[in-house]
């Protein structure tokens, strides 16, 4: 008994700590919903995933002195997960971005609706490109990406190592403002198409001053918008697959030195 408590105690720290950091890498995870059915699924997700990860790993454990200093190494963990977790809903952030843009520009800021995935109230365009966004994700294999990053994030980071607080903000932050230039210029093409929709129906009334542009313009604003998203979805996917790698991409070397 000596012997198995003593194995028990080199193994059951590094396993539970490789729980924690795949836990908290999942609970981040888009397209998993936020339902009480969703969290048991991330549970065994990520539950499953930290026993992958220590199981190719080396099995070990890192000194533990204490359940106080336990705590603490969880802490870390679940930190550094939930760091690589959190550029990973970065990729469900650009189209958000860019759904609230063309929101605005068809007249649909008033109308919102309950996201199933969020469990909040979201524009109904953010919510289309939501869904694009995540079928793009298994389109473009970005979930195995996901893997990779979280995996990079063992390798640079082992279990029960520290890491420099600053460079990750540092790096939090340029990836946060890579997402939100990627939204914007995805959609910027809609945004011209609209502006020049806007100066054509202000010349015509001034041309045509008895026109009653309210009955047409709303509906026209809907449909030329609606037909500029489709074509962004085939003509700009290459570009919107290049900035969802990057930020993957950025998500591996999070931790890189």
């Amino acid at each position: 008994m000596g012997a198995l408590a003593e194995h028990l105690l080199h193994v059951v720290p590094g396993f539970v700590l490789h729980v924690i950091r795949a836990a908290a890498f999942v609970w981040f995870l888009p397209g998993l919903g936020q339902g009480s059915d969703a969290r048991w699924l991330r549970l065994v997700l990520g539950l499953a995933l930290g026993a992958i990860f220590w199981w190719i790993g080396d099995r070990g454990s890192p000194a533990v002195h204490g359940t106080g200093h336990l705590l603490l190494l969880g802490a870390g963990e679940f930190l550094v997960g939930a760091a690589v977790g959190f550029v990973v809903q970065l990729v469900g952030a650009v189209l958000t971005v860019a759904g609230e843009i063309l929101a605005q520009e068809m007249g649909f800021t008033m109308s919102q609706v309950m996201d199933p995935l969020t469990g909040t109230s979201t524009q109904v365009v953010s919510q289309l490109l939501q869904v694009v966004g995540i079928l793009a994700m298994f389109a473009l294999d970005l979930h195995h990406d996901f893997l990779r990053a979280l995996a990079a994030a063992f390798q640079a980071v082992p279990v029960g190592t520290g890491f420099d607080l600053a460079v990750l903000h540092e790096r939090h932050a340029a990836l946060v403002a890579a997402a939100l230039e990627a939204g914007v210029r995805y959609a910027m093409p809609v945004l011209a198409v609209m502006l020049v929709l806007t100066a054509m129906l202000a010349v015509l009334s001034r041309a045509v001053p008895n026109i009653n542009l309210m009955e047409f313009s709303f509906g026209l604003r809907i449909l030329l918008a609606l037909l500029m998203a489709l074509l962004l979805f085939t003509e700009g996917m290459p570009g919107l697959a290049a900035s969802l790698q990057a930020i993957t991409g950025g998500a591996a070397a999070l931790f890189v030195h």
